[in-house]
């Protein structure tokens, strides 16, 4: 933002002085309209030989007075309202001024209402004292042309302490004028210098909006990029595994199927008296069978083909039964009546979420015991895994770097993810840890 001119500064302030202008003529105006009459009590008291004078004089004033403020109040007069005060000023200023001449007393009080003409002028009207002074002079120097005749009868000092007290009081009144103006005008600067502020701040934070919308839009697209990337690598995942179950079971396990045979058949041409090498070839065709076995096993971690034959809930049920035989963990199982709900690329999914929970809870749980949960809750199917083991710090889990945190847990929130649901983690030192997520019904329309 270009800093303004000082003469365009100056112009604004002016402009910006005109409201108040305006309310501050009205103020002088009332104050004639009513103080001056209210005054005239002074008159009665002090001077009751004058009162019906100077009443006549009060009510010019005041008349006059009424009219400016009319005048100010119908017309909009902008920055030249300042001349309604200065004719109220001068109207009242003389009209004070004739009272002290025709009382010629030096002790008269309308020398202090004169005063009040000088501070009401120049303290209400937010006027600069440079278009304040010349009219305070003038004033002063026609009370001193029409006192100064009367003053020739009167005693020097008297007449030289009065006017020193007005000079004084005009003194005085111009400092406090020019003490306003500076107030007033370093005021309107400190809010210029504030609007500006708030432009650039204004600025800078549209500027920062900006670039925090582009940033996060960016990872927003990165995330997207990775998701779709994490998505096709667990899609080629599948798939290599399925390949290499394949050759597992039809390759390696033929293999050792026709092993077992050749085993047989070699044992059967043993003479009777080779039995210590007939038992050793019965050991061998055992310790065969449990290979198949293994095969068989891993071949179905692989690909869980009893999804595709017997359903969901059939293949939930073995995963966690085979786990249950092989770490002599309880398990609960409590499985709604969901695979309709699934599509098959859903199903195998979430059987990889359970299974990678499984094999944390197999590594690391140390656990006597684990709950299932699958159900529906309106248009979702709700998933939770909870077991009873030793639990872990999840803050400490999230603080880690990217290379220290598991693998496991990434893969599972990422699959979890992928089905339109989000892993939610909770685990405590010594009291286990839940594992739950949701994934919407209409899924199985779009897996």
């Amino acid at each position: 933002m270009q800093p303004l001119p000082d003469a365009e500064i100056k112009l604004k302030f002016q402009k910006d002085q005109e409201s108040l202008l305006r309310f501050r003529v009205n103020v002088i105006l009332l104050m004639g309209i009513f103080l001056v009459p209210l005054f005239g009590v002074i008159d009665y008291f002090l001077y009751p030989e004058h009162f019906e004078k100077f009443f006549l004089y009060r009510c010019i004033s005041s008349g006059v007075c009424l009219v400016l403020y009319v005048m100010n109040r119908l017309h909009d007069l902008g920055s030249r309202s300042f001349y309604l005060g200065f004719a109220a000023y001068y109207v009242v200023g003389l009209g004070i001024i004739k009272m002290i001449v025709d009382v010629g007393d030096a002790r008269s009080p309308y020398y202090a209402g004169l005063g009040l003409v000088f501070i009401g002028f120049c303290v209400v009207l937010p006027l600069s004292v440079r278009r304040l002074i010349p009219h305070c002079i003038i004033l002063y120097l026609i009370y001193l042309g029409l006192a100064f005749p009367s003053a020739q009868t009167e005693d020097l000092l008297q007449f030289l302490y009065r006017n020193m007290f007005l000079f004084s009081t005009l003194v005085l009144v111009m400092l406090a004028a020019h003490i306003n103006h500076t107030l007033r005008w370093r005021e309107y600067l400190l809010r210029i210098e504030l609007e500006k502020a708030e432009q650039e701040l204004n600025l800078y934070s549209e500027r920062l909006e900006d670039m925090v919308k582009e940033k996060t839009n960016a990872l927003v697209q990165k995330e997207q990029r990775l998701r779709i990337l994490s998505s096709h690598l667990l899609t080629a995942q599948e798939n290599e595994r399925r390949r290499i179950s394949l050759e597992l079971h039809d390759e390696l396990g033929q293999s050792l199927t026709l092993l077992k045979l050749q085993l047989r058949g070699t044992r059967k041409k043993l003479r009777e008296d080779q039995k210590v090498l007939k038992e050793d070839l019965k050991a061998t065709s055992k310790n065969i069978d449990r290979i198949i076995e293994d095969v068989r096993r891993i071949s179905r971690g692989l690909t869980p083909t009893i999804l595709e034959h017997l359903g969901f809930s059939a293949a939930i049920r073995s995963l966690f039964f085979d786990f249950n035989r092989h770490s002599n963990v309880k398990v609960l199982l409590e499985l709604g009546d969901v695979d309709d709900l699934l599509s098959s690329s859903t199903q195998i999914i979430v059987y990889r979420i359970f299974q990678e929970a499984l094999n944390n809870i197999g590594k690391h749980a140390e656990a006597s015991s684990i709950s299932i949960v699958v159900k529906q809750i309106d248009n979702t199917v709700s998933f939770l895994i909870q077991d009873d083991g030793k639990g872990f710090d999840l803050k400490k889990i999230v603080e880690r770097t990217v290379t220290e945190r598991s693998l496991g847990l990434a893969a599972m929130d990422q699959r979890a993810r992928m089905l339109e649901g989000q892993l939610e983690i909770s685990s405590q030192e010594g009291k286990g840890t839940k594992i739950a997520f949701r994934i919407p019904v209409s899924i199985r329309r779009q897996a």
